[in-house]
C-alpha cells in the first residue's frame, strides 16, 4: 500500500479507465482542480485518509451531506441543488417543486427535457427517503452516456459522500479495484447489489488482496496461520471466504442467551478463542435500573467499558419473551458484544476490534478487524449478497 498520493498517481488511475467519458471540456478541468484539493486536503493526515491509498477513485467525490436532514419543507429541493452543485456542471435541474402533505411530499423537478416527479412518503422521520434516489438514478441515467451518483462504501455512517461519472466508468472502476462495493442510494432498501465489486475467484487472491492491505500485521502469528487455512476451507467449502478468518462462531440455534449470565459466557468464550486480540481481565454482568436490559463490563489495565443489552418491550412496556421464556432483543445480542470489544480497544489504546457478520441462519462470525485499516471500512472485502457487515458506530 502507498504511503501518500499524489495528482499524477490518481489521474493516471481515472485515465486508465476514462473516469471522464462524457465530460465536456470544462467539466473535466473542473473535476481536475476539485482533485488536487481534495489530495491537498488529505494529504495532511494519510493515517486519517488511508482508504483512499487503497481505492483512490473516492477521492472525486464532491456531494456530502447527511442522510438525516430531511427537517422542513424544501428539504428536498436543498438536497437535490447540492447534488446539482457537485456535478461539475452536468446535472442542471430546474423547474423544482416540493409540496408537503400530512403523510406525503409531492417533489418533482425538470431534466434534460423531462419532468421527474415522486410522491415521496412521510411518517415523521427526518431520513431521506430511497424515493429520492430512485428519482435522483432515473434522470441521471437518462443522460448521454448514462450516468449516476455513486456514493462508495467506505465507512461514514450517517454522512455520505457522492461522486457522478457514466455508469460504465463506475463499472470499470469496480472491476479494476479502484472503487470499494458501494451503496447506490435504494440498495439498502431492495437488496440489489449491482456495481459491487466481486470477490476474488480463488482463496490465494483473496488472501493476496488482504495482505496488500497489510492486515495481518500486529496480529498473533498462531491466528494469521488459522486464517489463513480458514479462508481456504471457506473457498473449499462454497461458504463467503469472511468466514474463515473468525475466531469464534455463534450458532444461535444452539447458544443460550437467556440469562445476563449466559450472555456473560459468550463474551468470554469470544475472549478465550481471540488469540489474545480480545483479553479483558474482567466481565460483569448486571441488570439495568429499570430492568428491561443487561448491562456488561469489561476491565482491563484499571480501565473499564460497558455496554448495555436491551428488551423487546410490548405495548404495555412488558419484555417480550420467545417460546423458551428468553427476552428478545431490541439489536442482536452479537452486535452489542462487538461494541463492547470496540470500546474496550478505545480505552485500552489497542489496535484491534471485533466484529460480527451474520449468514442466513442466523450464525454470527466474529473477526478481528484491525483499527484504522482502510480495508475494514468496506463491505466488498468481507463480501456482498447474502453475508452482511455489521459495523459499529
Amino acid at each position: 500500500m502507498p504511503e501518500e498520493l499524489r495528482f499524477t498517481d490518481v489521474k493516471a488511475v481515472l485515465t486508465e479507465i476514462d473516469w471522464f467519458e462524457g465530460f465536456p471540456a470544462k467539466a473535466k478541468t473542473e473535476a481536475l482542480d476539485h482533485l488536487k484539493s481534495r489530495i491537498a486536503e488529505c494529504g495532511k493526515d494519510w493515517d486519517e485518509n488511508a482508504v483512499y491509498l487503497v481505492y483512490p477513485v473516492p477521492l472525486m467525490i464532491s456531494v456530502w451531506g447527511d442522510t438525516e436532514c430531511i427537517h422542513d419543507e424544501g428539504a428536498y429541493a436543498e438536497l437535490l441543488r447540492s447534488f446539482a452543485d457537485g456535478s461539475f456542471g452536468l446535472f442542471s435541474p430546474t423547474n423544482i417543486r416540493e409540496e408537503w402533505d400530512d403523510s406525503v411530499i409531492h417533489f418533482s423537478f425538470d431534466a434534460h427535457g423531462t419532468t421527474y416527479s415522486a410522491d415521496i412518503p412521510f411518517e415523521g422521520s427526518d431520513y431521506v427517503d430511497v424515493g429520492f434516489f430512485k428519482l435522483l438514478d432515473e434522470a441521471t441515467a437518462a443522460m448521454d452516456p448514462p450516468m449516476r451518483f455513486l456514493c462508495p462504501e467506505i465507512g461514514w455512517g450517517q454522512d455520505f459522500g457522492y461522486l457522478l461519472s457514466s455508469i460504465a466508468a463506475q463499472e470499470r472502476a469496480l472491476e479494476m479495484n479502484y472503487l470499494p462495493g458501494s451503496d447506490k442510494g435504494d440498495s439498502s432498501e431492495d437488496g440489489d447489489t449491482e456495481g459491487e465489486a466481486p470477490l476474488p475467484d480463488t482463496a490465494d487472491d483473496y488472501l493476496a488482496w488482504l495482505d496488500r492491505l497489510d492486515w495481518f500485521k500486529d496480529m498473533p502469528g498462531a491466528y494469521v496461520t488459522q486464517a489463513r487455512e480458514g479462508v481456504a476451507a471457506a473457498y473449499r467449502e462454497g461458504r463467503f471466504p469472511p468466514t474463515g478468518l473468525a475466531t469464534h462462531v455463534i450458532d444461535p440455534g444452539t447458544t443460550d442467551l437467556s440469562t445476563k449470565e449466559r450472555m456473560r459466557d459468550v463474551i468470554e468464550a469470544v475472549a478465550k478463542s481471540s488469540y489474545g486480540m480480545f483479553a479483558p481481565e474482567r466481565i460483569l454482568a448486571e441488570d439495568v435500573p429499570n430492568g428491561n436490559g443487561w448491562q456488561f463490563t469489561v476491565e482491563k489495565d484499571d480501565k473499564s467499558a460497558k455496554v448495555c443489552v436491551w428488551f423487546e418491550l410490548d405495548d404495555d412496556d412488558n419484555v417480550i419473551r420467545d417460546d423458551k421464556g428468553a427476552p428478545e432483543f431490541e439489536m442482536p445480542a452479537n452486535i452489542d458484544i462487538c461494541s463492547l470489544t470496540l470500546r474496550l480497544q478505545e480505552t485500552t489504546g489497542g489496535t484491534l476490534r471485533y466484529t460480527s457478520l451474520e449468514d442466513d441462519d442466523d450464525r454470527a462470525y466474529f473477526v478481528p478487524l484491525p483499527v484504522g485499516n482502510p480495508g475494514a471500512s468496506s463491505s466488498w472485502f468481507l463480501g456482498t449478497l447474502d453475508l452482511d457487515f455489521l459495523e459499529d458506530d
